[in-house]
């Protein structure tokens, strides 16, 4: 059985697709992916890359809090490290393959780093992190899927539950400069999947998603 496609058009958008460890992102991508057809699609995990990694690992991480955090000074400089890679991404990667029509699925994304620091071993100022994301292009939507923390650590009992409560919580309260939408994954799979796709496709309306994000767009 083919996978219905989304009926868009030639505009495209810039999709954040967020939550903690056990929402589901990867496989809802996946699908989403799936739906889409032939749409010109570049998928990213966490950001645009442009600027060189560390290291070159591609896999899920299966311990995000193991590593030791940076001190305040290198958490800092690499804050500002990510920000640069997020800067030019946007504008060498990112918004042109946008204004050609194409969708960009990110996973993660940057308020990522908010509402999760140890996983990228930060010990940075929270009030730095959101300066500089209100200073970030802005995405079309940042879906993030929620839910009950019951199911989902019993999904991935990767992080404690009061930490995956904590994030549930904190994923409630970011910037409105992110335009954040939820998604409800306590619902079956197939469901969550068709929430997401209709966000995407434009069926379903999220916070300025018809608009093309803008090369400055703050908050």
């Amino acid at each position: 059985m083919h996978e219905p496609q989304a009926n868009l058009s030639a505009t495209g958008g810039v999709f954040v697709i967020a939550g903690p460890d056990g929402s589901g992102k990867t496989t809802v991508v996946d699908r989403v992916e799936a739906r889409l057809g032939g749409r010109p699609i570049m998928r990213l995990h966490h950001r645009p890359r442009l600027l060189p990694s560390k290291t070159k690992h591609t896999g899920p991480v299966l311990e995000p809090h193991n590593q030791v955090p940076y001190s305040l000074l290198l958490s800092c400089a690499k804050l500002l490290y990510l920000f640069l890679d997020y800067q030019l991404g946007w504008h060498w990667r990112i918004a042109p393959f946008a204004r050609r029509g194409g969708l960009v699925l990110l996973e993660r994304g940057w308020w990522d780093l908010l509402v999760d620091q140890r996983r990228y071993r930060l010990c940075a100022p929270a009030a730095l992190i959101r300066s500089l994301g209100r200073l970030l292009p802005r995405p079309t939507a940042t879906l993030i899927l929620t839910g009950d923390a019951d199911p989902i650590y019993a999904r991935k009992p990767e992080l404690t539950k009061p930490e995956l409560v904590r994030q549930l919580t904190a994923w409630r309260a970011i910037p409105a400069a992110a335009r954040p939408a939820y998604i409800d994954v306590d619902q079956p799979l197939e469901k969550v999947v068709a929430d997401t796709f209709a966000a995407i496709s434009g069926e379903r309306p999220t916070p300025d998603a018809t608009q093309l994000p803008t090369e400055a767009g703050v908050a």
